[in-house]
């Protein structure tokens, strides 16, 4: 009711157009929450037109409207932090449409070296099930020890950390700070997470504060004498202090009940892989496969040549192969070349 009385002539007008379409989708009311996003890309900021072009999509995507998904996240900017999550949702809607060589070719992209310190650890999952789901039983071992080898050192260095920061909210918020600002030189095995932390509306909302709490003060700072003198100067000065240490705490408590989190996800993809490699050992792979089977949605035969572009009719193509050397304006633009070995005997060993 708050945000609907927001007027159009207020600067803060698109935002509130923008949690009101938040609302409206956890109502169930999807045409209107994309009302709602559209409303607030008009005269919105370029970040908050980035996030309602992703959530236009998110919407599609949960109805399984998947042309018009695809659609919407072709708009998020390759420059903006939501840009790399736009490839990962996008593979799994490739998955559910079985348009597997796309699904691979999106994981092709987050497993780059560009991406090498960014937070990603159930597409080896995702890519190991399509491989599963093709047969092709070497290339699924492959994608579950790369998860190992990767993340199991990761999940050693998250718990030690936590440990360390246990009960101390503001020492982790500026662990998390160093790493931004490119001075942290501890847990390197866990940049990951941190990297991901630091890339969170918890982390931004507190640097926010923070750096309005400090421009305030410095225009305090520069107040004549004659001001400073006055009872209210030492109030404001001593609020705003407190504003910025408030706002470090619970940062930091934020930040490190999401690192936690992190945990229990690691956890629940390292069972996961378990499990896989579990029901293959013990040759149960055709039960396996049945249970990766989702049911798809309209738009089955949409055929995409490399990210988020449609086939047209008639259009011209020409394919670069791919020859281990990854070139930035190509990221989001692979595709595999694999075809699937079920029913061919050979139990995915070519």
């Amino acid at each position: 009711e708050h945000f609907a009385r927001v007027t159009s002539s207020s600067e803060y007008y698109p935002k509130a157009r923008f949690h009101l379409g938040v609302i409206a989708n956890l109502e169930g009311r999807y045409s209107r929450a994309i009302s709602m996003f559209e409303s607030a890309k008009n005269d919105g900021s370029k970040s908050l037109r980035t996030q309602a072009n992703l959530n236009i999509a998110r919407v599609h995507y949960e109805q399984k409207k998947y042309r018009q998904a695809f659609r919407y996240y072709a708009l998020v900017d390759r420059k903006s932090d939501q840009w790399l999550d736009t490839i990962f949702e996008t593979s799994w809607a490739f998955y559910i449409l079985k348009k597997h060589n796309n699904t691979l070719g999106n994981i092709h992209t987050i497993h780059s070296p560009f991406f090498e310190d960014r937070f990603y650890p159930e597409a080896y999952v995702l890519q190991a099930i399509t491989f599963l789901r093709l047969c092709r039983l070497d290339e699924v071992k492959k994608s579950l020890k790369a998860f190992q080898r990767k993340y199991k050192p990761v999940n050693t260095a998250l718990k030690r950390m936590l440990g360390e920061y246990r009960g101390r909210p503001t020492a982790f918020f500026r662990l998390v700070n160093k790493y931004h600002n490119g001075s942290l030189s501890r847990y390197q095995k866990v940049w990951s997470i941190v990297d991901s932390l630091s890339r969170t509306d918890i982390y931004k909302g507190a640097r926010k504060t923070i750096r309005n709490s400090d421009k305030e003060l410095q225009k305090l700072g520069n107040a004549p004498r004659s001001w400073q003198s006055v009872g209210l100067y030492d109030e404001i000065k001593n609020f705003l202090k407190k504003k910025k240490s408030a706002a470090v705490a619970s940062g930091g408590k934020n930040l490190f009940m999401k690192a936690r989190d992190y945990q229990n996800y690691l956890k629940r993809l390292s069972d996961q892989t378990t499990f896989i490699q579990l029901e293959m050992n013990l040759n149960k792979i055709d039960g396996l496969r049945k249970k990766l089977n989702v049911k798809g949605a309209e738009n089955k035969n949409l055929n995409f040549i490399g990210g988020l572009q449609e086939l047209k009719v008639g259009q011209d193509l020409e394919y670069w192969p791919f020859q281990g050397e990854y070139w930035e304006d190509e990221l989001g633009g692979y595709i595999y070349n694999v075809n699937s070995n079920c029913g061919s005997g050979s139990g995915g060993k070519k």
